[in-house]
């Protein structure tokens, strides 16, 4: 899609300013809003607290229609284990170790 999301329109961004979800979001297409780590930052260096998780997923569910939340599912994960909480459904895609990407 060739979004690039500036540290102003990031998660992070919205970790610290929870209230302003909606000008936070990037617009990515007319129905289509992305929420995500900076395309100069590692995402794995996003370490929310499980209290932040929480109300920034209860803002995005009340802001808009559907919410996808893409994460790792590993242990101690906040935000996998705040969005399965919360979630009305769950979609779970894995793979198996040595398959190759395509």
């Amino acid at each position: 899609m060739g979004i690039r999301i500036t540290r102003a329109k990031s998660l992070s961004q919205a970790y610290q300013s929870l209230g302003n979800l909606k000008q936070i979001v990037v617009e990515a297409d007319e129905l289509l809003y992305v929420l995500a780590v900076s395309w100069d930052s590692d995402a794995f260096d996003e370490k929310p607290s499980a209290s932040n998780v929480k109300e920034l997923l209860k803002q995005a569910e009340e802001a808009f229609d559907i919410v996808i939340v893409d994460c790792p599912s590993g242990n101690g994960n906040a935000v996998a284990a705040r969005a399965l909480n919360l979630a009305k459904a769950v979609i779970l895609l894995s793979g198996g170790s040595g398959v190759p990407a395509m």
